[in-house]
């Protein structure tokens, strides 16, 4: 007999992501309802929805709220004989539903099924359901394994995560769906225990496979995400009497060491007080019981740790990419973490480094709405022309700054050549394509910044809104491409190098400027490093990663050089002593930048010792 299937998803705004989430729902091969939770959505969610999907059928809040509660909410809206959670940052395959409800439909007395999650690109294992050890510390399933692993029969799976996964409604009901005591993060794994506390089956579905973005709402590693994480821990401690028994001690040691390691790691006390706040919360509640069938004796003390080091405290779907976004090698663990020291963006960020090519990698990955919201509006290379006193110093420095480019790598390859069409990405407000466009180039420019664009067009660029993976450059119609701190925005360089191969012509010249990740600045400073900047840089590139980068593009006659900016060291020594960028905008900016160019030359003589803090490549397309 066919389930009749409700699909619930709670949302808070992203509106792109959600939009991206239904779109994939529509083109499903199970028929099925809709159900969005709403839970306060301040982005333009709540006029989309009903204007963009009128077919799904949303509940509002007035949020946001705890995650439980939307879920509860959306699933009692709802009368299908099956309730699938998903996150709306995850996108599902067309047969998703149809493989998720199959083992439901196949055997009653199953209660739950967990999906195959991938990390973006498909080839690894973002979680297959959760699994625990004695101290029922939740983690997710498989987690970095490959995608053929997904129907391995260890660790014990404890159940669905509610990242996506499906409920038999008799047993969600008997249950009481979701503990409403949770914020967020844990729940799902609690209703797990539950289930099979009842007497429910639950099962793994390598078949049902959708790709999971991983930590939307909250941010890697934010505050806000580690102190609810920790909450539902404290929670779970008390409720199911943790600290009472056998498996007393070790749990004290684990919750021990994962309190102190966060909080020195980030500085502050999220973890202890979401601990706190979680046991106070569980105060004169019943004990639950213990399924022993749902926990993975197996997981050893050692193994617990280094599966905690993978993530924040309580998140079970802490995303890392595959593999190296330039030479596809696998990736370590992350070595490095560290704040948005220019901005101040909540959360911390981290960096994995390959072992192959020495590239640093920024984690977790992002969508492109996500990655937009990092550059706020007074972004420096956004700015247009000041005016008065700051915009006589602005001027001069720019002038200053032009000057120099043009007389060093990468810009001189190009100033070269014999004026053609040439295209510049991440061109700003058009500073060095204006330069060159007054030296007879026509310029185009790439740029997501609407009003940089604006900037650039009044200064006869023909300036293109956006990103290379979004506009249209005519193919083979360029003799050169400019990336002047710009490459190392993306996820995908070498994606966008083979985007601007098609565009240039037989020997058109590609010239790159991006942070010397491995010169000893970097090396030095490491998180406090001022070209670091996390999270806006996606890709920190060494000498043989940018090599490598071209090279796999399709170019050839690489010539990598480095220079010192005027900048770096400054900046890095100012984030070591105070942890922050002091001026990140206006007067105080250009002031401190015109006392930088004056130590110019103490950076210079430091970095003959190990590399200036800018590298450089030029390459040729073959013809």
């Amino acid at each position: 007999m066919a389930l009749s299937v409700d699909v619930v998803i709670p949302v808070f705004n992203q509106w792109e992501l959600t939009d991206s989430c239904l779109r994939h729902l529509a083109a499903q091969t199970r028929e099925h309802q809709a159900i969005v939770g709403d839970n306060g959505s301040t982005d333009g969610t709540r006029e989309h929805l009903p204007r963009d999907w009128p077919e799904v059928r949303v509940l509002r809040t007035d949020g946001p709220g705890a995650f439980a509660v939307v879920c509860n909410a959306g699933a009692a809206a709802g009368s299908g004989d099956v309730i699938v959670l998903l996150n709306n940052d995850v996108d599902c395959r067309p047969d998703f539903l149809e493989q998720v409800v199959a083992p439901l439909e196949r055997e009653p007395a199953l209660g739950s099924v967990a999906a195959l999650c991938t990390r973006p690109g498909g080839r690894q294992i973002d979680s297959v359901g959760i699994t625990c050890d004695t101290t029922l510390s939740p983690f997710a399933r498989l987690q970095g394994r490959p995608v053929a692993a997904a129907g391995s029969a260890a660790p014990v799976l404890a159940g669905p995560a509610g990242t996506a996964g499906a409920y038999r409604r008799t047993a969600w009901e008997q249950a009481g769906g979701l503990d409403e005591a949770f914020v967020a993060y844990h729940e799902d794994f609690d209703l797990a225990l539950r289930l099979q506390a009842l007497g429910w089956g639950t099962v793994a579905a390598p078949t049902a496979v959708c790709t999971h973005v991983g930590s939307a709402s909250h941010g890697y590693r934010s505050y806000v995400q580690r102190r609810r994480g920790a909450f539902g821990r404290g929670y779970v401690l008390r409720r199911y009497g943790l600290l009472r028994g056998r498996a007393a001690p070790r749990t004290a040691l684990t919750e021990t060491i994962a309190t102190v390691g966060d909080t020195l790691s980030s500085r502050d006390l999220a973890a202890g007080r979401g601990r706190l706040a979680g046991w106070r919360a569980a105060r004169g509640m019943p004990t639950r019981a213990q399924p022993p069938q749902a926990i993975d004796s197996s997981i050893t003390l050692r193994d617990a740790i280094a599966l905690r080091r993978r993530g924040p405290e309580g998140q079970l779907a802490v995303m890392s990419p595959v593999s190296c976004s330039i030479c596809e090698t696998p990736l370590a663990e992350p070595t490095i973490t560290a704040p948005d020291r220019l901005h101040g963006t909540p959360g911390r960020f981290a960096v994995a480094v390959c072992g192959s090519c020495g590239a640093g990698i920024t984690l977790p990955p992002v969508s492109a709405p996500q990655l937009a919201a990092y550059y706020p509006e007074d972004y420096a290379p956004y700015q247009g022309r000041p005016h008065r006193v700051l915009g006589a110093l602005s001027t001069g420095i720019r002038t200053w700054q032009g000057r120099r480019a043009r007389q060093t790598a990468p810009v001189d390859a190009v100033v070269a050549l014999h004026p053609g069409r040439a295209v510049d990405v991440g061109c700003g407000r058009g500073d060095i394509a204006s330069m060159l466009a007054v030296r007879g180039w026509r310029m185009t420019g790439v740029e997501p910044s609407g009003a940089a664009c604006a900037v650039a067009r009044e200064r006869g660029v023909e300036a293109l809104q956006g990103v290379l993976a979004g506009v249209e450059l005519e193919r083979g119609a360029y003799d050169a491409a400019l990336f002047r701190q710009s490459l190392e925005h993306t996820d995908d360089p070498v994606g966008d190098l083979r985007r601007i191969h098609a565009a240039l012509r037989p020997d058109g010249v590609v010239a790159i400027s991006v942070p010397n990740f491995g010169g000893w600045q970097s090396r030095r400073f490491r998180g406090h490093s001022f070209h670091l900047d996390l999270p806006r840089h996606r890709v920190h590139f060494t000498a043989a990663a940018l090599e490598r980068a071209l090279l796999r593009a399709g170019f050839e006659d690489v010539r990598t050089s480095t220079s010192t900016s005027g900048v770096g060291l400054w900046a890095s020594v100012q984030y070591r002593i105070f942890g922050r960028c002091l001026f990140p905008s206006g007067m105080r900016l250009h002031l401190a930048t015109a006392l930088c160019m004056l130590g110019l030359p103490v950076a210079v003589a430091a970095d003959r010792l190990g590399g200036g803090d800018l590298l450089h490549a030029v390459a040729r397309r073959p013809g």
